[in-house]
């Protein structure tokens, strides 16, 4: 093989292993960004539930470790306990424990999650300043 072939082959052997080696850091940024946030949303749910008034009880025993693991991980599941409802959130992840809750606090915590739904799209709304004119530019910088 030529050696001006042989150069041309080893450029394009390098350029695909550069190409291959920043698209697998690139999906490891993406993974480790929503492991993040799902791990944020976790601890914001769990607070959420504890101050509607869910109590936590740890999956010590092998019966409950069991329940844990039939349950739907990090989702609020409504059961019956007699004629009474209840509601359960297992974490297998975190605090390997249940947040258990009646339909009071079932109810509080629909209350404290839209409110917490409504203050963030009032955060994440834009803000127009008083003294901003329509197209953006301040009164002092207007043409007229």
């Amino acid at each position: 093989m030529r050696p001006i072939i042989r150069m041309l082959y080893l450029r394009m052997f390098y350029l695909r292993m550069f190409c291959v080696g920043a698209t697998g850091l690139l999906l490891g940024g993406c993974s480790t960004i929503d492991r993040t946030v799902a791990r944020e949303r976790t601890a914001t749910t769990e607070e959420t539930l504890t101050a509607a008034g869910f109590h936590i009880e740890p999956a010590d025993t092998a019966e409950r470790l069991a329940l844990l693991k039939a349950l739907p991980p990090l989702d609020l599941v409504a059961g019956k306990n007699g004629d009474e409802t209840i509601y359960t959130y297992g974490d297998p992840v975190s605090c390997k424990c249940f947040y258990v809750g009646n339909a009071q606090a079932y109810t509080e915590y629909q209350r404290l999650r839209a409110e917490r739904r409504l203050a963030n799209e009032w955060l994440a709304a834009p803000r127009i300043d008083d003294e901003t004119t329509i197209d953006g530019a301040r009164p002092a910088e207007a043409w007229w």
